[in-house]
């Protein structure tokens, strides 16, 4: 009974602590609005003068050149020049009495601005720069009296209270946990200890990464949307509610991805779905994706159409989706892993910050590394398994398969797992290629079926001219050998950091990952499960087809002809070959016993969360 009373005291003193905690916040925000406002920061009426309005003045000096505004302007605080697009190193001045005012700037900007102690009066308005330094088609206008636009609204943040009193609860729980390790002596299976560490993890970055901020999360939640509405085909005259797109896009067609944050999150709270509002909406790259792709995301999309919720809370509820689907799909996939080793290879895979990163968002790549790591299991499984092989294993190896190839061709070599398998597995000899047939057959008739559908438009630019690139490549295949080595030398190490950690994991902590990753490969482990020399070479080979596929594809469609390097790859791309990789050059070479320590990984593994959850909630603040 105290200690029930113990686990709702402490909340609740949290929640308390967290609330006026805010309620400071929101007294300090009234006192800087009411600062700011004495200062003339904030609180003006801009003055906007129109290019049209403004006077170039090219000959007045030998050196400068000026911007002349004849107009009589009364109780100045600022002067600001905006620029159409960013300029590097400008030396820009305003001319009042002789002294130039304006503070050059070193770096590319798009808005000069000089600011006055006191109200000050204008006769007309002259601003000077050197010759040749601005475009006279870049200037855009000048504005008098502008505000600051990065001053919080004196008022209580919801946003800023469930962050904290998110983090005061994480904390709470993960000391109760460490003590409750400490005092029970009951071990825990991995697979379990992965599956509370994503679902955990995952949960978490659901709800502090803002919506459709990163992955080109809103072109994946658009295609998920559309399909949810029954859209399997995307094209331009697909409509969407307003509200939808209004997430990103404004009503002049401008997106504002780079602009999301807890602010504007806040804001989309306010808007609710208004199914009957709708206008046409092209999604993009994600255009022809495949609605297998998007399965885990689709029962959250439909659930939240179904009744109605506001887009921003179907956004979550899709993520939600992802994260269960992946963190179940990765559970089996360790539980049915024959070798220990391999088992820990997979579960430190699965816990990446990438993976989890991406579980939480309307990324289709969570299927794709799902899926592949769950044929890696599914095929060990039956190699060292005792059973033979039954009508049913060849149907659940093609499916696999028919997934990760409709999402990505490129993985398509995953087929040729099936030759792991022994002949002694089958029971006839013409039963292996039976088998065998049946799992490519169900690969190419689901992948024939989707590609003889029509495929809508989905407003994509060509990044490059493939035609261009391939003549460039047959000029000189030594060449092209060096874009790709060049691209290899030159980006692998950026590679391993965005396969392990993402946008928001500090260099460490992915360092820290890929060290305890070799250590799991190198250490010694009593196992009589091993693989044959033509095991490792058949895993060697898919490792090398897979990857140069990938290299290939992005060279051809997304690289332009005469670059020194392959642009378009990210890590993630190669998290559904990294454990083949793994399972395939492990060796028993670090001797170091251990006992059942997976309570010991489940706290570890939050510990090193904690500057990642940081990182992505200061990313948005």
């Amino acid at each position: 009974m105290e200690k029930a009373k113990k686990y709702i005291k402490i909340p609740i003193l949290l929640f308390i602590v967290c609330m006026l905690l805010e309620v400071l916040l929101f007294g300090y925000k009234i006192v800087i609005n009411k600062g700011y406002q004495s200062l003339h920061l904030i609180g003006n009426t801009p003055i906007e003068i129109k290019k049209e309005e403004i006077k170039i003045d090219t000959n007045l000096d030998a050196n400068y050149n000026y911007l002349i505004v004849d107009k009589e302007i009364k109780e100045v605080y600022n002067i600001s020049l905006n620029l159409k697009e960013k300029n590097q190193d400008i030396y820009i001045r305003v001319v009042e009495n002789m002294d130039k005012l304006m503070q050059k700037s070193n770096r590319e900007e798009n808005t000069f601005k000089a600011y006055f102690n006191t109200a000050t009066n204008f006769e007309g308005i002259k601003i000077a720069y050197p010759k040749n330094q601005i475009k006279e088609e870049n200037i855009e206008k000048i504005v008098i009296n502008s505000n600051l636009d990065y001053v919080d609204k004196a008022q209580i943040s919801i946003t800023e209270f469930v962050i904290f009193f998110g983090i005061a609860m994480g904390i709470y729980i993960l000391i109760e946990i460490c003590k409750w390790i400490a005092k029970t002596k009951h071990t825990i299976k991995l697979e379990t200890t992965f599956l509370i560490i994503s679902l955990l993890m995952g949960t978490i970055f659901t709800f502090i990464s803002a919506p459709l901020a990163k992955y080109d999360e809103h072109a994946h939640f658009w295609r998920s949307y559309e399909i949810a509405n029954g859209n399997l085909i995307s094209n331009m005259t697909n409509e969407f509610p307003k509200s939808v797109a209004k997430m990103i896009i404004d009503e002049n067609k401008v997106y504002h991805i780079n602009d999301i944050n807890y602010a504007s999150t806040e804001e989309k709270f306010q808007n609710d779905l208004n199914k009957e509002e709708k206008a046409p909406l092209a999604v993009g790259a994600t255009s022809g994706n495949s609605p297998i792709s998007y399965l885990p995301t689709l029962v959250g999309t439909f659930i939240g159409i179904l009744f109605n919720l506001k887009p921003v809370i179907i956004v979550y509820l899709g993520r939600l989706g992802n994260v269960i689907a992946y963190s179940m799909l990765m559970y089996f996939s360790i539980k049915i892993m024959p070798k220990n080793k391999w088992k820990k290879i997979i579960a430190l895979i699965g816990i990446f910050p990438m993976c989890i990163n991406l579980a939480a968002s309307y990324s289709p790549d969570t299927t794709i590394i799902s899926v592949a790591i769950f044929m890696l299991s599914y095929t060990m499984h039956l190699k060292f398994g005792e059973r033979k092989l039954q009508g049913k294993d060849p149907v659940i190896l093609g499916i696999c398969t028919f997934i990760l190839t409709i999402c990505k061709i490129v993985y398509f070599p995953m087929l040729l797992l099936f030759f792991l398998l022994p002949k002694e597995k089958f029971e006839k000899t013409n039963k292996r290629w039976l088998f065998f047939a049946i799992m490519l057959g169900i690969t190419i008739v689901g992948n024939g079926l989707w590609k003889v559908l029509p495929k809508g438009s989905g407003e994509v630019a060509l990044r490059a001219s493939s035609t261009e690139q391939l003549y460039y490549t047959l000029a000189s295949p030594t060449r092209t050998l060096g874009v790709i080595g060049n691209t290899i030398i030159t980006l692998t190490p950026q590679y391993l950091m965005e396969m392990v950690g993402g946008w928001n994991t500090p260099t460490i902590i992915s360092t820290i990952f890929l060290m305890i990753m070799l250590g799991i490969v190198l250490k010694k482990e009593e196992d009589k499960i091993e693989l044959e020399k033509k095991d490792k070479i058949w895993l060697g080979i898919i490792c090398f087809i897979e990857t140069a596929l990938i290299f290939v594809g992005f060279y051809v469609s997304w690289t332009k002809a005469h670059w020194t390097f392959i642009e378009g790859i990210q890590g993630r791309y190669f998290l559904p070959i990294l454990p083949l990789l793994a399972v395939l050059v492990s060796k028993n070479a670090i001797d170091r016993k251990e006992e059942n320590k997976n309570w010991g990984l489940l706290v570890f593994t939050i510990l090193l969360y904690i500057p990642t959850i940081i990182t992505t909630i200061i990313a948005f603040i």
